[in-house]
């Protein structure tokens, strides 16, 4: 599901992000589909320079649109909603994001029919201000779909060294972080993939939904996948995991199971790309589980070679000191 979100979240975060040009102007969707498309090729192409590099390029860029939402924010909740704005500065809301969507919220008071492009629509101060906030969410978009290609090389490589995954070339693109990685193969069937969801649902409607089946079929595995490590590795005390296991699972499965009505309208297709995955590791970890034993079990012991002789030689064969060959000691040739 990891490599399902991978290419899922570019898709959703670039599209999401360009759709603001049909907010200001009156572009096709065609052309919202073929700008996304050219930014997503664009982000898996400098996947070889690695995420170090491409990091301090990235983080500038997350603090700027950070500082955009905020103020957008503040201003939606002053506006539209004063008594938000001090709900949230009472100590209930005091991130940015929290913030952002408190005051989307507020936005939404005045204008609830504009669901659709509250983020863009509800931006304040002019044409100025919207085109440069319309930048840096693009750019930021790209940030969200780095943390994906990134999390699916690290699941990529683990596979392959449980045995569960083809054999791929894995370049170590830093000289100080280990896990800094780039698999060339998954890089490129990501971005083929990505550009082909982009081309088939155009909209972040239907596309949205096959998102958040894969992020909350994500988030229990890995509260599932915490349980075990608590039991198995970590020896945490059986009740005090569980009693994790329980609280995180139950938020987690209240979303699971909330987006199961949307599977058929969109959500089939994480979980075609999951099930695709999980195909490719389990053959390929049956096919090497039977080799090996099909290798091991052709293996000559050593206690077999000895059988193939005689039990008991013959007095006749025993090797008699005329058999030697004398050799020399500084040549090493027979004499």
């Amino acid at each position: 599901m990891v490599l399902g979100d991978g290419v899922l979240t570019p898709a959703q975060s670039v599209l999401g992000a360009v759709y603001g040009l049909q907010v200001k102007t009156s572009v096709s969707q065609g052309v919202v589909v073929g700008i996304a498309c050219a930014i997503v090729v664009m982000i898996f192409m400098i996947q070889s320079f690695g995420t170090g590099r491409i990091g301090v390029l990235f983080a500038p860029i997350v603090l700027i649109y950070f500082l955009c939402n905020l103020i957008i924010a503040i201003t939606n909740m002053t506006r539209y909603n004063p008594r938000i704005f001090k709900l949230s500065f009472l100590g209930i809301a005091y991130p940015v994001l929290i913030l952002t969507y408190l005051g989307q919220a507020a936005w939404l008071t005045q204008f609830p029919d504009q669901v659709s492009s509250t983020f863009y629509a509800s931006i304040p101060y002019g044409d100025g201000f919207y085109w440069f906030v319309f930048v840096f969410a693009t750019a930021a978009a790209c940030v969200a779909s780095q943390a994906m290609i990134s999390a699916a090389f690290s699941i990529v490589k683990q596979s392959i060294t449980l045995g569960c995954f083809p054999q791929l070339t894995i370049h170590h693109v830093s000289k100080k972080v280990v896990g800094s990685i780039y698999i060339p193969e998954v890089n490129y069937v990501m971005m083929v993939l990505t550009v082909v969801t982009i081309a088939i649902f155009k909209t972040t409607i239907q596309l949205g939904n096959a998102y958040g089946v894969a992020v909350s079929s994500m988030l229990f595995g890995t509260t599932l996948l915490i349980y075990l490590v608590m039991l198995m590795i970590w020896e945490t005390n059986f009740f005090l995991a569980t009693a994790f296991f329980i609280g995180f699972g139950f938020i987690d499965m209240v979303f699971t199971t909330a987006n199961l009505n949307k599977v058929p309208r969109g959500g089939w297709f994480a979980l075609a790309i999951a099930g695709s995955v999980f195909l490719l590791s389990y053959l390929w970890w049956w096919g090497t589980s039977t080799k090996l034993k099909g290798v091991v079990a052709a293996q000559v012991k050593m206690q077999d070679l000895l059988t193939f002789g005689p039990k008991n030689p013959k007095k006749d064969d025993a090797i008699s000191p005329d058999d030697i060959i004398p050799v020399t000691l500084t040549g090493g040739k027979a004499i």
